[in-house]
C-alpha cells in the first residue's frame, strides 16, 4: 500500500483499478485517506464490479456522499446505496 501511495504521489500511477474496494482497504478512514491522495495528485480510482469510479463526476458525487457522517458507521458497501436514495 505504502508502494502504491508512493508512487500515486510520484505522479506513476494516474488510476487505481480494482475489482472489488474490499481488495484495496476494509475500512472506510484508509479508504477516504487512499481517495484524498489520488484527488490531491488528479489521480482516479475505479472499481469493476462497484459502484465506486472517481473518473466520472457522478462517480466522484458518490465517493463525496459517502464521507458524510450518516455514512461513515454503515462502512463501503453501502455508501453508493445511501447517496441514490438521497
Amino acid at each position: 500500500m505504502q508502494r502504491l501511495l508512493a508512487d500515486i504521489k510520484a505522479s506513476k500511477v494516474q488510476i487505481v483499478v480494482v475489482y472489488k474496494v474490499d481488495r484495496l482497504t476494509r475500512s472506510l478512514a484508509d479508504f477516504a485517506k487512499i481517495v484524498d491522495v489520488l484527488d490531491a495528485h488528479d489521480a482516479s480510482f475505479v472499481s469493476v464490479t462497484q459502484q465506486f469510479n472517481t473518473t466520472t463526476s457522478m462517480g466522484r458525487l458518490l465517493i463525496g456522499c459517502g464521507w458524510s457522517s450518516t455514512a461513515l458507521p454503515l462502512g463501503l458497501a453501502h455508501v453508493a446505496a445511501l447517496c441514490l436514495s438521497g
